[in-house]
């Protein structure tokens, strides 16, 4: 039997694959999502009346569809907060820091009256601001008692040159009434959303934070 078998092997020209030879390999079973994803999704299987019924009550990845429809408007919410609190943040503190630099010149403290001397001071207590120093304007002028508050509005960096503008700067007589006004070009933190898109911005895309106040230079 042996010797037909190996004779019958040669003139076939093919081997003895044993039992189960010539079907295609089982698939390794898959347990969990992606198994019962399997069991769900193969098109070969066929659903009766009530795995149907079974498969539209199924829950599985309900919850990843309530996250990506809810998280943008989360998102743009939080978005918006935060740029309403960082505004808020830099207006008080420039706000600050023109109230401390008018306050040492009121009193003479400050020796030498320079717009850098002054934009230093206010940068110093403005520490929230970004770039503060390159980006502030600042303008010191008296009030003249016949037009009172000045008319014009305050001048702005333009980002986009080089060239400083022309401003008004001088620090006054004693007993003078003075007019300080500082102006300085911050950028948005989210500007395509929200407050960010909302707010009048330039062409480098920063908004205007404008402060003023007003003092009397003491009397020698």
């Amino acid at each position: 039997m042996r010797s037909l078998l190996q004779r019958l092997r040669r003139v076939s020209g093919c081997r003895h694959r044993g039992p189960g030879a010539g079907r295609a390999p089982r698939r390794p079973a898959l347990s969990g999502t992606l198994g019962w994803m399997r069991r769900r999704l193969d098109p070969g299987r066929r659903l009766d009346a009530r795995g149907r019924e079974r498969l539209a009550r199924s829950e599985p990845g309900s919850a990843a569809v309530e996250v990506v429809i809810v998280f943008p408007a989360l998102f743009l919410v939080l978005g918006m907060l935060l740029e309403t609190g960082v505004l808020a943040t830099r207006s008080v503190m420039l706000d600050r820091g023109l109230d401390i630099a008018a306050r040492n010149l009121r009193l003479g403290y400050t020796v030498v009256v320079t717009q850098d001397s002054i934009r230093r001071e206010v940068c110093e207590a403005s520490v929230i601001i970004v770039h503060c120093e390159r980006d502030l304007i600042i303008e010191l002028v008296e009030m003249d008692p016949a037009t009172s508050y000045p008319r014009h509005q305050p001048t702005c960096r333009n980002r986009a040159t080089a060239i400083d503008p022309v401003i008004g700067f001088s620090a006054g007589g004693r007993n003078r009434i003075m007019v300080i006004r500082a102006c300085v070009i911050v950028d948005p933190l989210f500007p395509g959303i929200g407050v960010g898109l909302a707010l009048p911005r330039d062409r480098t895309g920063g908004y205007k934070l404008i402060s003023y106040t007003a003092f009397l230079n003491e009397p020698s």
